[in-house]
């Protein structure tokens, strides 16, 4: 572990290669571009260095970022549509405060700055940097989206023995993952704090302590989604980094599941407060009993998620009260919690489905602990993200929202998926 920290400090990044990549991977059509860059990382196993891992996540991300371009605006993401139009009209104090399109029209004399305000920023400036072209907003907010997710997958699974597959297969899984890729858009203010968070769960991993542009990554997460206030103790609070015992596992779970079963009703009248904690709380406790748009969450995922997540988790837990690796420490306890949250969540079907969407970015995080032998850990590292790829392509076309033909995602370059304009804006 400790050789691959010092190998990532050291190494320098070869941008001529990486922008090079980019390009070609921009206008080459996805079926050849995409497959000679992951089978070029796949290849390289033994002489990987920083640039290449930099050019399999560039590559991923802005392939994956120029399909969600093509995606129509329903839902909740309508909202944040007209909030990005109405830029211009709003200016940036009132973009701040007007973050859901739709409420500048409802409330247009409001003054009170949002709560979750950074929304508003980047819309403000993703407006200007896009001119205006919402599905080039959409790719570059993706794309930012992903490539943090992909920084913390990467500074995570440099923790591990031979990274090489946790990595690689880290990011093929959550990225191919066509559950993950269908919301990122649709609940992006959500998608997009936790991947602030994931990245900074990967560098509290890798350096061992918050750094200045940790904690500020940390502001802007809360300040993008309240929920993300759920992962500031396990951040600050440094137990969680050290060696378990079976009373402090009992302790957290007991007090976790107290709250998330009866803080509804217990913090049901803060939510009366404008401040920043009981904005937070207020959304939570006017949860319970609320259908999410979705309905409860389905069997199908908590067994093919949730479930293998439990298993994992619980046999590191029983291992971490022998031996202890702070970096999996830490990962193994925080989605234990999230775990623990979602099943005691029964009564409260709209929080527990957003928390179970929290599990989904601990994927690539939890599966490399899945063996401790390293040949059966990549074998089935490979076999999920093989799985995952092959899936993505085979259900696209069944994804609850509109976005461009499946035969369009394979034979159109990136580029032209960009700018072919499928809305019709």
């Amino acid at each position: 572990m400790i050789k691959n920290i010092q190998m990532e400090k050291t190494e320098k990044l070869n941008w001529k290669i990486i922008i090079g990549a980019f390009v070609l991977l921009m206008i080459f059509p996805p079926f050849l571009g995409l497959s000679i860059i992951i089978g070029y990382v796949c290849t390289r196993c033994k002489c990987m260095n920083k640039s290449d891992y930099l050019i399999l996540m560039v590559c991923i991300a802005a392939y994956l970022a120029s399909v969600n371009a093509t995606k129509t605006p329903s839902g909740d993401q309508v909202t944040y549509y007209v909030a990005y139009n109405n830029v211009p009209r709003l200016g940036f104090w009132k973009s701040l405060i007007h973050i859901y399109g739709l409420g500048y029209y409802e409330d247009p004399n409001k003054t009170s700055i949002s709560v979750e305000f950074m929304n508003g920023v980047y819309n403000y400036i993703g407006y200007y940097l896009t001119f205006g072209y919402y599905p080039l907003f959409e790719f570059l907010y993706s794309f930012i989206s992903y490539m943090l997710l992909f920084f913390g997958i990467y500074r995570f699974c440099l923790t591990f023995p031979k990274p090489h597959v946790p990595i690689v297969c880290g990011i093929l899984i959550i990225g191919f993952f066509y559950y993950y890729f269908q919301f990122a858009l649709h609940i992006q203010k959500q998608f997009f704090a936790q991947t602030i968070i994931m990245y900074v769960i990967g560098n509290y991993a890798y350096f061992g302590k918050l750094r200045r542009i940790d904690w500020v990554a940390i502001v802007c997460a809360i300040f993008t989604h309240q929920s993300m206030l759920f992962f500031i103790p396990f951040l600050v609070i440094k137990r969680f980094r050290q060696k378990m015992n079976k009373q402090t596992i009992a302790l957290v779970f007991v007090i976790t599941s107290l709250f998330i079963i009866y803080g509804p009703q217990m913090l049901g009248g803060s939510s009366q407060n404008s401040g920043l904690l009981t904005y937070g709380i207020g959304r939570f406790a006017n949860s319970e009993n609320d259908e999410d748009l979705t309905g409860r969450l389905a069997e199908k995922y908590l067994l093919t998620i949730a479930l293998p997540l439990s298993l994992i988790c619980i046999k590191q837990l029983m291992k971490l009260r022998k031996t202890n690796i702070e970096s999996q420490s830490f990962v193994v306890v925080l989605a234990s919690i999230l775990l623990i949250t979602v099943f005691a969540m029964f009564n409260q079907p709209l929080s527990q489905y957003r928390f179970f969407l929290m599990l989904l970015t601990f994927m690539p995080f939890v599966f490399p602990m899945a063996f401790r032998n390293i040949y059966n850990r990549d074998m089935f590292l490979k076999t999920v993200s093989y799985f995952m790829v092959l899936s993505f392509f085979v259900i696209f076309n069944s994804i609850m929202w509109t976005y461009a033909p499946e035969i369009d995602i394979i034979v159109k370059s990136p580029l032209l998926l960009i700018f072919s304009n499928y809305q019709n804006f």
